[in-house]
């Protein structure tokens, strides 16, 4: 009987034990499934030529930074992104070998290729496999016509080049242009709208010149080696004393040395070329000579050598940059300690994000098999459900493809738009995404915003809007290139020097802050002052400046009316006095103003005392809105690179503030939106709201915690550390004054700290600590009143005692564990 017993014990165990492995087993599949890791491809050239591609690492660096932020917020319903990195050399016959391999992997997505060659060679393969793919640099228009699974956040080839000749013709003033191009999807296309457009507009094309690249290609007519006999046959074609420009449609290697050729030649024909001169691998090799020793080398050791005066299209140019891009430019930083990421990583930081966005978008089956695992009935289900999963990857991929293609396609308009570096991206019929083009020229070697631009004019069906836009047309401020209108906006730069920042009001969220500000712009286009509202959160003007007029040459003193500065309504005393002088240099007209106010701000005293508060100045035109005048920042004016420390080692000589530190400071464009028709027939019809270019000065300022700490609150730290005296006393008086002196010099404070905030709908970090010392107090005095209450009853004092040793250990353990998850929180 007993060794009936023990066998059947055994039975029981080995049964026991196989139950557990089997559902550990199916646990573990059910956990695999519901939080598998994503995976997604970047093909680019990691090497040319045996060496490391600049462009490839650019792509690289941003697609990472995207992925490690998605994985810090802990990814995708709880799926982590895996990247896998590809290289294709930028040739189209390693693109396609690298593209088979992806489809056959387990890749949901691919980002790349970078050139139009590599990405047209492997675009059959994904959309034969069915699997989606989104490019920032390949430009080629058949990259994405008839491909429904490629999509790309850089505007195409036709787009650009009509533009561009358009710019020639009706910005720049030239009547005659040649051409030189590479034979390739990326520069046939280029060169082939370019000349398509000049043609419609009267722009004539005297020389025209095709090479064969290593991508392959056939040229139209004469092929040609491009050697240095084929670069001199250029030059000599381009003598300066010719009205001509000439348009580069070629890579950046090709690019840099046709233009060296021409400036070491000494021709300064003026030259104008697509977003190739805009990557990462143009500005290295711009700057590196092999004809010459690092110490001679002339564009390192004096930028805009070869490249000042030279106009470009590029996705993203600094002095137009927006707030997401200062947040981008210090993550970038902080990743790589790189102060000025490339518009290649920008670009393809923005490719990954819309790719994450449209993942984020997919049905959350792992929630839904969750959901169905906690009913019991249906446990059997979801484990054959899981188990079919495992067996049939690949149909679940196949699938899983298909969903991410059509949620990217539901980014098809300014609602569904994602917010990226570069602007509001969403896709057109074709996968393009529909974005203005910027123009960008060299100045001291880096591109900068070109003071005139085409921004994309969107269509409605109301007739008086149509009736305008002809009138613009026949006034040349509006153009139809490739089909898109366009209409053309001034440029206006920006730039503002800090003198002192007083009367910090922290329950009104005020400040006063007096400073220059400048405005730079053609001498042929004035700054309409009348309408300038030069801060829409102004609350009031200092009236006090004056300037001595008979020191300045061209000053005046113009007094803005009320209406002119704010929205809200000011007293008639509370006028402004703004000194001003203008200063004309060449082709260029500066305006400086200085200006005394008081500004409004929108602080966050969620962290107080360890906030950092936003004193900012915002402006904008009360009447033109951006498709007529832009407001960019003035980086070459501000020196914009060192601008920051300059001000910080000004310290208290600009923050008159006792307390408080700069910790930043910030200069940005963005776009104030108007919801409101205002009752206007005119803006009933329209599809897209008004927008208007808002130039922001924000300065970043931080409390000296030390200093607050020990002013206000070293004392309650005392009466801490006091109050654990509770426990190691016997005197019930005693222990009760400790308590109570917890209590009242905190709520004291409290009370103090409060007036001198605004009324708050949250709790600030420093009232968590209050509430916490509130917390101690109160069960310790409630120990202390238990233990002087049994001390009156007879066999009692060991629960004294334990009481007295809980005291003991919890009172540190609460003080610890509660500072800590207040830090934590915050």
């Amino acid at each position: 009987m007993m060794v009936k017993t023990q066998a059947n014990r055994t039975k029981m165990f080995y049964g026991g034990l196989a139950l557990i492995v089997f559902g550990a087993i199916i646990a573990f599949f059910l956990w695999g499934n519901f939080y598998k890791p994503l995976h997604i491809a970047l093909v680019g050239p990691i090497t040319t030529d045996g060496q490391k591609n600049p462009n490839g690492k650019a792509m690289q660096q941003g697609v990472q930074l995207a992925i490690d932020e998605i994985n810090r917020q802990g990814g995708i319903n709880g799926r982590r992104i895996k990247l896998k990195i590809f290289d294709d050399q930028n040739r189209p016959d390693i693109a396609k070998q690298v593209a088979q391999e992806i489809a056959n992997g387990k890749y949901l997505a691919v980002i790349g290729h970078y050139t139009s060659s590599a990405s047209l060679a492997a675009a059959k393969v994904y959309k034969a496999s069915g699997i989606p793919a989104i490019s920032g640099s390949a430009t080629a228009d058949e990259l994405t016509q008839g491909n429904d699974w490629y999509f790309r956040v850089i505007f195409n080839n036709s787009d650009q080049g009509a533009l561009l000749a358009y710019y020639v013709k009706k910005v720049l003033g030239y009547n005659k242009a040649s051409v030189l191009f590479d034979s390739d999807a990326y520069g046939a296309t280029l060169a082939k709208t370019f000349m398509q457009t000049a043609s419609m507009i009267g722009l004539k094309v005297e020389n025209q010149w095709c090479f064969v690249g290593k991508a392959g290609g056939k040229c139209p007519s004469q092929e040609n080696r491009f050697n240095d006999a084929f670069k001199e046959k250029v030059n000599q074609a381009l003598k300066p004393e010719k009205p001509d420009i000439l348009f580069l449609a070629t890579h950046s290697k090709e690019a840099v040395a046709i233009i060296k050729a021409l400036r070491k030649k000494d021709n300064q024909v003026l030259i104008i070329g697509a977003d190739a001169l805009s990557s990462k691998e143009f500005y290295k090799r711009i700057k590196h000579d092999d004809s010459l020793e690092n110490e001679d080398n002339l564009e390192k050791y004096q930028p805009g050598y070869y490249t000042d005066g030279i106009y470009l299209t590029t996705p993203f140019i600094a002095d137009l940059a927006g707030k997401r891009a200062i947040d981008f430019k210090h993550s970038f930083l902080k990743k790589y300690g790189e102060k000025n990421p490339s518009p290649t990583s920008i670009i393809y930081y923005d490719a990954a994000q819309v790719i994450l966005h449209a993942l984020k978008n997919l049905p959350n089956e792992a929630a839904s098999l969750k959901e169905e695992r906690v009913r019991l009935y249906d446990a059997v289900q979801v484990i054959l459900h899981t188990l079919k999963d495992l067996l049939n990857t690949t149909a679940s991929l196949k699938e899983e493809r298909m969903q991410l293609k059509e949620s990217l396609w539901k980014i098809s308009n300014h609602n569904q738009a994602v917010e990226g570096v570069t602007g509001p991206i969403y896709f057109d019929k074709n996968g393009d995404v529909d974005q203005s083009i910027p123009i960008g020229v060299f100045e001291k070697g880096k591109p900068t915003v070109a003071l005139s631009q085409y921004r994309t004019k969107h269509l409605t069906k109301d007739q008086s809007q149509t009736d305008r836009m002809l009138s613009e047309v026949f006034e040349g401020n509006l153009i139809k290139a490739n089909g898109k209108f366009r209409s053309r906006a001034e440029v206006v730069h920006v730039g503002v020097e800090l003198n002192k920042i007083t009367q910090l009001e922290m329950k009104e969220s005020s400040y006063m802050i007096d400073f220059y500000i400048w405005f730079r712009t053609k001498i042929d286009d004035t700054i309409d002052i009348d309408n300038l509202e030069l801060d829409i959160n102004t609350t009031k003007f200092d009236d006090k400046i004056h300037f001595d007029v008979n020191q300045i040459e061209f000053v005046n003193i113009v007094k803005l009316k009320e209406g002119n500065l704010s929205k809200s309504k000011m007293a008639d005393s509370e006028m402004a006095n703004i000194d001003y002088s203008s200063v004309t240099d060449e082709k260029m007209l500066t305006k400086t103003y200085r200006v005394k106010a008081q500004f409004k701000g929108d602080f966050d005293f969620h962290r107080y005392p360890l906030d950092h508060q936003i004193l900012s100045i915002q402006l904008r035109h009360k009447n033109k809105k951006r498709d007529t005048l832009i407001y960019a920042v003035d980086t070459q004016g501000l020196k914009i690179d060192s601008f920051v420390e300059r001000v910080k080692e000004k310290g208290s000589h600009v923050l008159a503030v006792n307390g408080w530190l700069i910790h930043d400071i910030s200069l940005f464009e963005d776009i104030q939106k108007a919801d409101s028709t205002f009752g206007f027939p005119k803006y009933f019809n329209l599809r897209h709201q008004l927008e208007y270019s808002r130039l922001n000065i924000e300065v970043e300022i931080k409390r000296h915690v030390v200093s607050f700490f020990w002013k206000n609150l070293f004392p309650n730290m005392l009466l801490i550390i006091l109050g654990y005296g509770i426990f190691f006393i016997n005197s019930f008086g005693t222990q009760i004054s400790l308590g109570i002196n917890l209590i009242l010099p905190t709520s004291i404070l409290h009370i103090r700290t409060s007036a001198e905030l605004p009324t708050l709908a949250y709790f600030t970090f420093l009232e968590y600590t209050f509430y916490l010392i509130y917390f101690l107090a109160v069960c310790s005095l409630l120990m202390i009143i238990t233990m002087h209450i049994y001390e009156e009853i007879e066999n009692k004092q060991k629960l004294i005692k334990d009481i007295r040793f809980a005291g003991r250990i919890g009172y540190p353990l609460v003080v610890f564990v509660g500072f800590a998850l207040i830090l934590y929180y915050f």
